[in-house]
């Protein structure tokens, strides 16, 4: 019988983290003043919905900067 542990394991936000984080949230403010300005200049409130695209988008990639890793457990092998 072959049993396998699988451990959870949080990964620790170094710079590289903090400056995808910071160019993301950037990112999105950015593509957010832009799809409000079209929506002035268009008068098409529908890509108000890609606003909330966008900021969902973003919340979304960065919960994902921090994401819990797999770290491989101990293989036990038992010959029955």
């Amino acid at each position: 019988m072959d049993n396998f542990a699988e451990y959870m394991v949080k990964k620790r936000p170094d710079s590289q983290d903090n400056a995808k984080k910071a160019g993301i949230i950037l990112l999105a403010v950015l593509l957010c003043a832009a799809s409000v300005f079209l929506v002035f200049v268009t008068h098409i409130p529908f890509i108000l919905v890609i606003t909330c695209a966008i900021i969902y988008g973003a919340y979304y990639l960065i919960s994902g900067t921090s994401v819990v890793r797999r770290a491989g457990g101990s293989h036990k092998h038992s010959i029955v």
